[in-house]
């Protein structure tokens, strides 16, 4: 049997590297099978802190490859992009977020910031293949 979150020979139940990450972090799998997970994620990250932006808001990218789409990530942080837009939409942020790789580690690309657009794309994927939101 292979751990569906990192892709070890374990049952996914028992990932030590889900484990991890779960000590630190609120997971949610997202999947079309479960819509109320979808509602209460994008509730979860309009109410996330907002962080002063430490960064140029050109370097949120407002797309990510599709394969991205349906890998597990974590959410690093949260900035506030637009500050004309209502605080209580997902589109109106940055996102810092680092897309874990097939054996549960951080890609080798890091952390990368993406604009909330891209985020609602990311939570509310139509995928079937769940996806661990960190």
């Amino acid at each position: 049997m292979t751990c569906a979150f990192c892709s070890d020979n374990h049952p996914y139940t028992s990932c030590p590297k889900q484990e991890e990450y779960k000590l630190i972090s609120m997971e949610y799998i997202l999947s079309v099978e479960k819509q109320v997970t979808k509602i209460s994620t994008r509730q979860r990250l309009v109410s996330m802190p907002i962080i002063p932006l430490s960064t140029n808001r050109s370097s949120f990218l407002d797309g990510v490859s599709k394969q991205n789409h349906s890998v597990n990530f974590i959410i690093q942080d949260c900035h506030e992009l637009n500050y004309n837009s209502s605080n209580e939409t997902v589109e109106g942020r940055g996102y810092c977020v680092s897309f874990l790789a097939s054996d549960g580690s951080v890609d080798a690309n890091g952390r990368i910031f993406i604009c909330g657009s891209v985020m609602n794309e990311l939570v509310c994927h139509n995928k079937v293949k769940k996806t661990c939101l960190l």
